[in-house]
């Protein structure tokens, strides 16, 4: 399980690394979290590619005021 959590850190990771150094979002816009096993997409006990993904999330219209930016 450690060695999933991990994983799924490093992964997310990556995605962020990518996504500064390719696209330009500035580093401390983004935030990473790894679940590891917490939220499978497909409950099973064996390893299933489903379960390694990333997910991004544009979390703007949250932080300003009036859903607008």
């Amino acid at each position: 399980m450690v060695d999933n959590l991990s994983l799924s850190d490093r992964r997310a990771e990556a995605v962020a690394n990518v996504l500064t150094d390719h696209y330009g979002i500035p580093p401390e816009n983004l935030v990473t979290q790894g679940y590891g096993e917490s939220y499978l997409k497909v409950r099973t006990e064996r390893a299933e590619r489903a379960n390694r993904r990333v997910t991004v999330r544009r979390i703007t219209p949250l932080l300003s005021t009036n859903g607008q930016p």
